[in-house]
């Protein structure tokens, strides 16, 4: 399974895609979960290069390729909110900077 090409970016729903062209589009926001979750989203998607539907064929192929696929599949259903990426925005880096400073002040540094 080669894909034509694989990208990694921010998108609004879901953690991957896979074109009819085979282009896999994966999302950045994985990097922050688990690596076995990340290694799950890879080969659910490439596995779409086989199969494109989510039938009983596809998850028989994502087996074969990854046998503890349920793990991190499960994992990311059950924890796909802690995936936030809030913490980049302006007024988060702005709170954690005034946080930082206010705890080297109090320190004495």
């Amino acid at each position: 399974m080669r894909p034509r090409s694989i990208r990694v970016a921010e998108m609004k729903n879901g953690w991957g895609a896979c074109g009819p062209s085979g282009n896999v589009l994966i999302n950045w926001a994985l990097i922050l979960a688990p690596q076995k979750v990340l290694e799950y989203v890879v080969v659910h998607e490439l596995t779409h290069l086989r199969e494109r539907s989510h039938g009983p064929r596809f998850w028989n192929v994502l087996a074969s390729i990854l046998p503890a696929f349920e793990r991190p599949k499960n994992w990311l259903e059950n924890n796909h909110w802690k995936l936030d990426d809030d913490f980049l925005s302006s007024g988060s880096v702005e709170l954690a900077a005034n946080d930082a400073a206010g705890r080297a002040h109090l320190h004495g540094c």
